[in-house]
């Protein structure tokens, strides 16, 4: 009862052999921040699909050492119940324009995708979905939005936000690699109108912005400003 928070030493695909054996009635009666992003995507959702838990997307013991101060400084804020607006014109890219407001689904592509047809799938309807992966060539993370896409799970998002997506062979900035990634996802969510972000500082480098999953947020791209929503 006095644990507050249970944060991941490292990622692991292990976390996906755990689902069956939780008991998420005890998350439940003894809530507390459950703390951790990759393979910890799997989790996170578990626990706020079967018991309503909100965790915190966010770096892991083995990890937070080397943060940025900007995610460092936002991790510990969290923890201690700070909730400020994600103010990020200089980092966002907005590949589409517009305003949502749902509750956040945030979290390792692979893992997601991993997750479509089990109990532990996350609900997608009205909420906004954060995507960020790493060590996967663009052949690869195309082949997950597509499934993605085809299986509907884009057609009732509010908002649609990139993190970054190290390809392991080049850096995640490479202008061939990133145009590929927005311009692919674009075509996917052609047929949707929720605004499009990219370039978000979270996923699999320094700049790991902790997001609390499941928590209710505003995307304004006018400002390019993500406002949470903690009620």
């Amino acid at each position: 009862e006095e644990v507050k928070a249970l944060m991941a030493v490292r990622g692991g695909y292990g976390c996906l052999r755990m689902l069956g054996c939780l008991e998420f009635s005890r998350f439940q009666t003894h809530p507390k921040w459950l703390i951790g992003f990759s393979d910890l995507t799997a989790l996170l959702a578990a626990t706020f699909m079967n018991a309503g838990l909100i965790g915190l997307h966010g770096p892991v013991v083995s990890s937070l050492a080397a943060s940025d101060a900007l995610s460092k400084k936002r991790f510990f804020s969290l923890l201690t119940g700070s909730f400020l607006p994600y103010v990020l014109k200089d980092k966002v890219t907005v590949l589409r324009s517009g305003t949502g407001r749902g509750r956040i689904v945030a979290g390792n592509l692979t893992t997601i995708c991993h997750l479509i047809g089990t109990p532990w799938e996350p609900a997608l309807t009205g909420t906004i979905l954060l995507l960020e992966d790493t060590g996967e060539p663009m052949y690869k993370i195309d082949r997950m939005l597509t499934q993605l896409a085809w299986a509907g799970r884009f057609d009732n998002l509010t908002g649609l936000v990139l993190g970054t997506f190290d390809a392991g062979d080049r850096a995640v900035r490479d202008q061939l690699f990133q145009h590929q990634l927005f311009e692919r996802v674009l075509e996917l969510t052609a047929h949707t109108d929720f605004p499009i972000w990219g370039n978000f500082p979270f996923g699999h480098l320094s700049e790991n912005q902790a997001i609390p999953y499941g928590m209710e947020a505003a995307m304004e791209s006018g400002t390019t400003e993500l406002t949470l929503y903690p009620g």
